[in-house]
C-alpha cells in the first residue's frame, strides 16, 4: 500500500498518511457463505484453506478447516480437529474458545 500527500496543500490529517494512491487486494469466493458449484467438493475446500494460509488469512484458513471437520462423515481425511485443537490452545494462550468446545466431539 502507497500513500501520497499534496504538496500544494497547506494543511493535512495527523490521523492519516495521505491520499491512498495504490493498493493491493485479494479477494476469496465464501463456499460457506454462497455455495459455489463444489460446495460439497472436500479437495476443493483444503486447496482453498491452503491458498488462505499461504496469503496470512488465518480466520478463514480455520473456518474452512472447521467446516470440513464438522461435516467430515467419520472421515479421516477431513477430520481435522486434533490439529486445528493444538493450533487453536496454543494461539489462545491459556484464554477459552468456543471454537474448541464444538470440535470436542469430533477429537478421535
Amino acid at each position: 500500500m502507497q500513500n501520497h500527500r499534496r504538496v500544494a496543500a497547506a494543511v493535512y490529517s495527523k490521523a492519516t498518511q495521505g491520499q491512498l494512491v495504490w493498493a493491493e487486494a485479494l479477494y476469496f469466493r465464501d463456499p460457506l457463505a454462497t455455495p459455489p458449484t463444489w460446495q460439497g467438493d472436500r479437495h476443493q475446500h483444503l486447496k482453498l484453506a491452503c491458498i488462505a494460509e499461504a496469503f496470512d488469512y488465518p480466520d478463514f484458513t480455520v473456518e474452512l478447516l472447521s467446516h470440513l471437520t464438522f461435516t467430515s462423515d467419520s472421515d479421516p481425511a477431513t477430520n481435522l480437529a486434533a490439529l486445528l485443537t493444538e493450533t487453536l490452545q496454543s494461539l489462545a494462550g491459556g484464554q477459552p474458545l468456543a471454537l474448541l468446545e464444538r470440535l470436542a466431539p469430533y477429537n478421535c
